[in-house]
C-alpha cells in the first residue's frame, strides 16, 4: 500500500514525511496479538532491521518500539512542559488555510448519513448504562473541575435558538415511569441554602421566559 495515496493512518504519513521517506510500503508481520507480544516484536524487529532517521536500517520508526501501551499516564510536569512549548504559538494564516481545507470533506453530514447513523446506534445501550461512578471517581471529577467556568457560561441563547427548542419539546410529556425515576433519584438528597447569587439567576432566567411567552402570545393574537 503506498501510503502518500491513502488516509489510513495520518500519524504515519506524517512520520514519514519526517523522515524523508519514498514509495514506503506496509507489510504486516504478525496478526492478532496481545499488547504485550506486539510491543516485545515491535522492539525486536527494530532492532533487527534498523532505523532510516538514525541510518541503521530500513525502517521508518521514530523511537526504540513499546511505547503508547494503554493506561499510560502523563506526568503532570510533563504536561507542563508541553503547554509552556505551545504557549504563544500562533498558527499563520497560510497554515489555518490548510487546516480548513482538511476539514471540508468532512464537513456537515447529510440527513442520509445522519439516519443511517442513527440506524447503526438503535439498540445500542450507552457505555455507561448500568455503571455508576465510583465516590473516588466523582472526588476526582470535583477536584479536577473547581474554578473552571461552563463551556456556556456567559453566553445567552437567541432567540431562534430558544423557538427551536420550543417547538422541538411541543408535545412531549414524562411518563409516570420516568416521573418515579426521578423522584427516586431524588430521594434522600439533602440540599443546602440557595445562595444569593443562585437566587438572582434563576429570576433572570424565570423573567426571560415569561417575557418569551408573553411576546409569542401577542404575535399569535396579531395574527
Amino acid at each position: 500500500m503506498h501510503l502518500r495515496k491513502s488516509d489510513a493512518n495520518r500519524l504515519l504519513k506524517n512520520k514519514i514525511r519526517k523522515v524523508g521517506s519514498v514509495n514506503v510500503k506496509v507489510q504486516f508481520l504478525n496478526r492478532n496479538l496481545t499488547e504485550e507480544e506486539a510491543f516485545r516484536q515491535e522492539k525486536y524487529w527494530i532492532k533487527y532491521y534498523g532505523r532510516r532517521d538514525l541510518g541503521t536500517g530500513t525502517l521508518c520508526n521514530l523511537t526504540d518500539g513499546g511505547e503508547g501501551e494503554s493506561g499510560q499516564i502523563v506526568l503532570d510536569t510533563t504536561k507542563k512542559k508541553i503547554s509552556n512549548s505551545m504557549k504563544g504559538h500562533i498558527h499563520s494564516e497560510g497554515t489555518k488555510q490548510k487546516m480548513r481545507g482538511t476539514r471540508k470533506p468532512y464537513g456537515p453530514q447529510s440527513e442520509d448519513h445522519k439516519r443511517k447513523l442513527s440506524k447503526t446506534r438503535k439498540g445500542r445501550p450507552t457505555w455507561m448504562k448500568g455503571k455508576k461512578h465510583t465516590d473516588e471517581a466523582k472526588q476526582k471529577m470535583s477536584v479536577a473541575n473547581k474554578g473552571k467556568s461552563a463551556w456556556n457560561n456567559g453566553v445567552s441563547t437567541s432567540d431562534k435558538t430558544r423557538r427551536k427548542i420550543s417547538e422541538a419539546n411541543r408535545g412531549h410529556f414524562v411518563s409516570k415511569e420516568t416521573k418515579q425515576k426521578i423522584s427516586r433519584a431524588n430521594k434522600g438528597r439533602k440540599l443546602g441554602p440557595m445562595p444569593d447569587e443562585t437566587k438572582q439567576k434563576l429570576s433572570i432566567t424565570m423573567k426571560r421566559k415569561l417575557s418569551f411567552h408573553k411576546d409569542k402570545e401577542m404575535s399569535d393574537e396579531i395574527k
